[in-house]
């Protein structure tokens, strides 16, 4: 016989969450169709920069939380 354990969570959104992460998720793509994958944006103010082509990561992120309610906790290393 075979025993394992594992942790999971369960992420409770709500409608104002799930509408907030599709608000953020139209947005990004709107930014990303604007500019264009080769682009990078920097603030005036801090020097913080923004590559164009990190978007889709930051959207399939957002996606990852609207389409996963319960995820396995597992332990970085």
């Amino acid at each position: 016989m075979k025993f394992s354990t594992a942790i999971v969570g369960v992420n409770q959104l709500d409608i104002k969450d799930v509408e907030a992460i599709e608000r953020v998720q139209d947005m990004l793509r709107q930014v990303s169709q604007h500019y264009g994958d080769n682009r990078m944006l920097m603030s005036p103010n801090t020097g913080e920069l923004v590559q164009i082509k990190e978007l889709p990561r930051t959207l399939g992120i957002l996606d990852f939380f609207l389409c996963n309610r319960v995820v396995e906790v597992q332990m970085d290393g």
